[in-house]
């Protein structure tokens, strides 16, 4: 039935637009994918629970399914993540990484995701 299929569409919708709404407290705090340093500041600090470990939590998931997604299309993937890797491991990965390479800070920091899991789980050519 079409007509019940019409209230379910715009509820989700709404969901949709809604989630990213709540997942980012403030402005300064939606600044940190701007670099290592402002993620770091932010992300490396949140404490559980709060607003700011959601919001490092939503951003470092969609970077992850973005490598996840680019690494399916290619012939020849970039990285080899282990089944079952959970986005705060990969957060604690980006927090150390950063910490160990303060020279790198100014990256974007979904470069410093993407070094961080690089080091771990490079493909082998």
């Amino acid at each position: 039935n079409q007509a019940g299929v019409i209230p379910i569409i715009f509820a989700l919708s709404i969901l949709l637009f809604a989630v990213p709404l709540f997942a980012v407290p403030s402005e300064d705090s939606a600044r940190f994918t701007e670099s290592g340093s402002a993620y770091l500041s932010v992300c490396g600090h949140a404490k559980a629970a709060s607003e700011a470990r959601v919001s490092c939590a939503v951003w470092t998931s969609g970077v992850i399914d973005g490598f996840v997604a680019y690494n399916k299309a290619l012939d020849k993937p970039l990285l080899n993540l282990p089944d079952g890797i959970t986005t705060l491991q990969v957060e604690m990965m980006t927090i150390k990484y950063m910490r160990d390479n303060p020279d790198k800070l100014h990256f974007r920091a979904s470069e410093l995701i993407f070094l961080s899991l690089s080091n771990a789980y490079a493909v082998k050519r």
